[in-house]
């Protein structure tokens, strides 16, 4: 005879469709009952016109194998009746578009309203016009996409493997590699040709001895922070303060 647990549903949403009747009794549900039984249960008590799959808490933790495995692994007493919340599953996610590389991706990062302006086109997009998504890849390559899919800009930005990268608000990009290499680009001036490397570089940032293998920026974009093997945290100046310095320095070297 299967082992059986009494148990009573109840849950926190705020559709009252996915809400049982007050004053349902408890009921026995078999021990060997995963989350997928459960929801097909709960969808048959609250009669649905279109089943709806459910997640389930028991004793506030996610359900992740069968009740009985559950309440054992745990020590969960079922001599009286046993608390389940339920709530409505998370359905994946499902893919828009595919944005294909010659390389191995290590960095992806979200830009905009986009600065970088389209090929051929001598001065940035308006912001209608959408937001850019930034990749970097193992080849040194950066590319700009569009909400369309389509590569708004690209350059190399590292002789090495880019091991990460940041926006720093819509106006520049910080990347760093494998060699320790940290740069700054402007992104409304990086040139589409692979031989344009220096090409928007606003600053080379010197500092780690060994690959930077991540980044992160202040919300203001003033200030930027990179780590990487050489177990240092190096902080740095960003936006217009750092565009500021660069160029006074370019200045005083010519």
């Amino acid at each position: 005879e299967k082992k059986q647990v009494l148990v009573t549903f109840v849950t926190k949403n705020a559709n009252p469709r996915h809400h049982l009747p007050d004053g349902a009794p408890p009921m026995t549900v078999p021990a060997d009952a995963t989350r997928y039984g459960l929801s097909q249960i709960v969808n048959h008590l609250l009669n649905l016109d279109k089943i709806v799959p459910f997640e389930f808490l028991v004793k506030d933790e996610m359900l992740c194998s069968s009740l009985g495995s559950h309440i054992s692994t745990r020590a969960i007493s079922t001599e009286g009746v046993l608390e389940i919340e339920y709530f409505p599953a998370a359905l994946p996610p499902t893919p828009r578009d595919d944005f294909v590389h010659d390389d191995w991706i290590s960095c992806v990062s979200a830009i905009g309203p986009s600065s970088v302006p389209k090929r051929g086109s001598p001065s940035p997009p308006s912001a209608k016009e959408g937001w850019v998504l930034a990749s970097g890849c193992y080849d040194g390559l950066v590319k700009f996409w569009n909400d369309s899919g389509e590569v708004v800009r690209q350059y190399v930005a590292h002789d090495y493997a880019i091991k990460s990268c940041a926006a720093i608000g819509s106006v520049q990009y910080l990347t760093t590699a494998d060699d320790g290499s940290v740069h700054v680009w402007d992104v409304a001036r990086v040139e589409g040709a692979p031989s344009g490397q220096d090409v928007g570089l606003v600053a080379r940032l010197a500092g780690h001895r060994s690959s930077v293998e991540c980044s992160s920026v202040r919300p203001d974009g003033e200030r930027c922070v990179t780590s990487g093997w050489d177990k240092e945290i190096l902080v740095w100046k960003a936006g217009e303060s750092l565009a500021s310095e660069a160029a006074t320095a370019a200045t005083a070297a010519t």
